[in-house]
């Protein structure tokens, strides 16, 4: 096997219902499933096509009792588990499972600084020669960890795997690291919420229709949440013919993107009371929106550098 650039290559699934998900994800992504089990591990592979994407596996009781909770873990190929297992328990993380051999292949089990887990693989099975797919439906298509500290966490990847920074053309994201894995962007690291007990990965699936790939999640017994939220300085006048706003009328560091080219961040608007209040009054109304849409849920966006994280940090709210 090739060095695959350090690109996630296997996706695994460990829960307490393996067939419930196994319904849910063939009927959702369009995955077809089949049994893959061996006379000590009972186990389900999941391929997209004639391609093999991860698999499902029961969790075991004994990690139930411990607090786990079913998770989607990603594999990032390497040449030699062992020898990247040892670079990281020298980096300062940890090695919960050490290498071994497994019916995809030599894996390890280990947690990067901020306990975010992820899997090592090499000797995969199939043989995988080269990365690709990342745009094709029922593939997955973006990796993204939160961390509470972004800068230190690919700092750690980066003398991991040799990942890169790859430049965001989105100044109301200017906090969102891009990942690049050799040539490609395969996902990005931005902050935690604070409510978030440990840094994790989240793993992005590809669907044909949004639209209809959200029907057949409902169907299937699935939720769906809207996450609203308000970038208030960090934005530009630009977009919208007027001045942003903010507790204070402090400017962020950095540019906003535009389709003119990178801007200087303005001197923000210091909102009033009243306006605060109409503020809410607009989330309020999103609210009700998304309800009516048919979401199950809401989620206000409460960090990244955000209006609602602006009121909550000394260096943008001065009031």
């Amino acid at each position: 096997m090739t060095d695959n650039h350090r690109h996630f290559v296997w996706y695994e699934l460990m829960t307490t219902d393996v067939a419930g998900a196994r319904a849910f994800y063939t009927e959702v992504i369009g995955w077809r499933a089949q049994d893959a089990s061996t006379s000590h591990l009972p186990y389900t592979l999941l391929t997209s096509g004639d391609v093999e994407i991860g698999g499902l596996m029961g969790l075991p009781e004994e990690a139930t009792k411990k607090g786990a909770m079913p998770r989607w873990m990603g594999y990032v190929g390497v040449n030699d588990v062992a020898v990247v297992a040892d670079q990281i328990r020298r980096l300062g993380g940890r090695v919960y499972v050490p290498p071994t051999k497994t019916n995809i292949g030599r894996i390890s089990v280990v947690a990067d600084l901020e306990m975010a887990t992820l899997g090592l693989i090499d000797e995969v099975q199939p043989q995988q020669d080269e990365f690709r797919g990342l745009d094709q439906p029922a593939r997955v298509g973006w990796c993204e960890l939160l961390a509470a500290k972004p800068d230190k966490a690919f700092a750690f990847y980066n003398t991991l795997f040799g990942w890169q920074r790859e430049e965001a053309e989105a100044g109301a994201m200017d906090s969102y690291q891009l990942l690049l894995a050799g040539n490609q962007t395969i996902g990005g690291i931005f902050a935690k919420r604070e409510r978030e007990p440990v840094s994790f990965w989240l793993y992005y699936f590809n669907v044909d229709d949004i639209d209809a790939a959200t029907k057949r999640l409902k169907d299937a017994g699935g939720r769906i949440f809207a996450q609203l939220w308000h970038v208030g300085r960090i934005s530009h006048s630009y977009y919208h013919g007027k001045q942003p706003v903010a507790p204070s009328p402090i400017p962020p560091t950095g540019r906003a993107y535009t389709p003119e080219g990178f801007k200087d961040y303005e001197v923000p608007h210091e909102l009033t009371v009243d306006e605060i209040r109409e503020v809410v009054g607009e989330f309020r109304r999103g609210a009700q929106v998304a309800h009516e849409a048919g979401f199950d849920g809401v989620e206000i966006h409460g960090a990244n550098g955000y209006l609602v994280d602006q009121f909550l940090q000394t260096g943008s709210n001065q009031r």
